[in-house]
């Protein structure tokens, strides 16, 4: 639609696209001070457009494809279980902000925002297609977890094989090795400036 963000990447819709999924391209990460390559999205009605409620649309468009409908609601609640992340009552990860606070939820919830980012801008860069498999292969495995937990920061390498199904990467040892030395670095920082230090590395 040709908006565009403010400097602080807030952002003001017309009230006639509120009921749309959100995509935002492009324009520079404001924790990280890096390019933004990898399209975001978050469901119709989100408040936040990060990478968890790009996870959370992700969700929602496998439900969808597997002939469910799920609400953003739902949807928020079954991806916040998935990463271990406790919201705040009456929050959710369409209008949780995890950099508003230095609470240890907010910890937990930008470290899970940062590893995923991290797996995506390694593996698929600006490469679209690839980040959307990418992600909908995350979102199968929220599927089939049963309301269990993962902690993206101790993915293995048979974890993020599984995410690379069906996409065209090959010789996956040596990109393994940077996306787990990156988020085991992101998993044991004490706080969100070494969260981003560790994605700028």
């Amino acid at each position: 639609t040709g908006i565009f963000t403010n400097a602080d990447g807030s952002f003001l819709l017309p009230s006639f696209l509120t009921n749309s999924s959100n995509i935002a391209v492009g324009g520079i990460n404001i924790d990280t001070g890096l390019e933004q390559v990898t399209p975001l999205k978050a469901p119709a009605g989100s408040t936040m457009i990060n990478p968890l409620t790009t996870l959370v649309q992700a969700v929602i468009e496998h439900a969808t494809e597997s002939g469910v409908q799920l609400s953003r609601d739902a949807a928020s609640q079954k991806v916040a279980t998935y990463l271990g992340i406790s919201l705040p009552s009456g929050q959710t990860l369409s209008n949780y902000d995890p950099l508003a606070n230095n609470d240890a939820n907010s910890l937990a919830a930008q470290k899970s925002a940062a590893q995923l980012t991290t797996i995506l801008s390694l593996a698929a860069g600006a490469n679209h297609a690839l980040a959307e498999t990418i992600m909908t292969n995350l979102a199968t495995d929220i599927a089939n977890s049963n309301n269990g937990t993962r902690d993206l920061g101790t993915l293995n390498s048979n974890d993020l094989n599984r995410l690379f199904s069906g996409t065209n990467l090959t010789n996956t040892t040596e990109l393994i090795r940077k996306i787990t030395t990156a988020n085991t670095a992101i998993e044991s920082a004490p706080n969100k400036a070494e969260i981003s230090a560790a994605q700028e590395n």
